[in-house]
């Protein structure tokens, strides 16, 4: 649980962040905000120290997010190949206005992008 200003605590997006194969598995769930940005930074940072796979991030249970996942995505992109699994429409969207659909690459499910 984290503390945002003025509001209650609030469970982490991150749910899962573990080895898949030859990849670091990152699934987020609910509404991102940059107040969720550490917690999405430091798993993002062990998988990147522990293998040298892809960062593959699942996201079929994302709700909302800002632009600051965004952001965080094209970082990490820059160090390490990542993946984008079950990408909802508002992220679809996102990507699509900002002119970055291209720069990732798209999964069906972690499972498979991996193997």
């Amino acid at each position: 649980m984290k503390r945002r200003p003025g509001l209650l605590m609030l469970p982490s997006v991150v749910v899962a962040s573990h080895r898949l194969e030859n990849a670091w598995l990152i699934e987020l769930r609910g509404r991102f905000t940059h107040f969720d940005l550490s917690d999405v930074t430091a798993a993002t940072a062990r998988g990147l120290g522990i293998q040298e796979g892809p960062i593959v991030f699942e996201l079929g249970g994302l709700l909302f997010c800002d632009s600051s996942l965004l952001n965080h995505f094209l970082a990490t992109r820059r160090l390490r190949r990542v993946v984008l699994t079950h990408v909802p429409d508002l992220l679809h969207r996102m990507l699509d206005i900002t002119g970055t659909l291209d720069v990732f690459e798209f999964g069906g499910d972690a499972e498979s992008t991996v193997a």
